[in-house]
């Protein structure tokens, strides 16, 4: 064999080599990873991690709502004050901020919740609030609260930007944001608003 050759055949035999090592590493790297995470799933940390992605699977399109908050929102606000009164409005608004920071602390007592709801909700929230065991919490930090376009005629409707900690064992583990949808109505007993829907 010529040197020439002798070289060339050792080049592709050495690369030959080289590509063969990253794929047997590669193939060893996602099996490590696959047993990282089946260990952290052994010492309960799945509904840990579960709360975290939909907390962060939310918090990204909330970025993209707000973002394209518009004059629509002025709009509906000024229609909302015209039709209801300011001092009405005011207080659906306040409502709307109540219901928002209970549904995000989990919060059980019933009586703050039948104060704002109406008979269909309170009756969803009895059933859908649970104790939870996994030892998180939240403790929100801020709302910001937009008029959006009602559903029907004589509702008012909220989107709700709200920001908390979530906490596990009295820690802050993480900054979390989300949209919440509020549709109220006039509850006819009381001339109060009272919570229909919140999404």
């Amino acid at each position: 064999m010529e040197k020439a050759t002798k070289v060339k055949f050792l080049l592709v035999v050495l690369v030959g080599i080289v590509i063969v090592s990253i794929t047997i590493m590669n193939l060893f790297n996602k099996d490590q990873g696959q047993e990282d995470s089946n260990f952290q799933n052994d010492f309960g940390t799945a509904e840990y991690e579960e709360e975290m992605s939909k907390d962060s699977s939310s918090s990204q399109s909330v970025e993209q709502k707000s973002s394209s908050q518009s004059q629509d929102d002025q709009n509906y606000e000024k229609e909302y004050v015209d039709l209801f009164g300011e001092e009405s409005f005011k207080k659906a608004k306040d409502t709307a901020n109540k219901a928002a920071t209970l549904w995000l602390k989990d919060d059980r007592d019933l009586s703050e919740w039948e104060e704002i709801s109406n008979p269909s909700f309170f009756m969803l929230i009895k059933k859908e609030l649970v104790v939870a065991s996994d030892g998180i919490t939240r403790n929100v930090k801020d709302l910001e609260t937009f008029s959006v376009a009602p559903d029907q005629e004589n509702e008012l409707k909220f989107e709700v930007i709200a920001t908390w900690d979530v906490m596990k064992d009295g820690a802050v583990v993480k900054e979390q944001t989300q949209a919440l949808y509020i549709t109220l109505i006039q509850s006819e007993e009381e001339n109060k608003w009272i919570v229909k829907e919140l999404v």
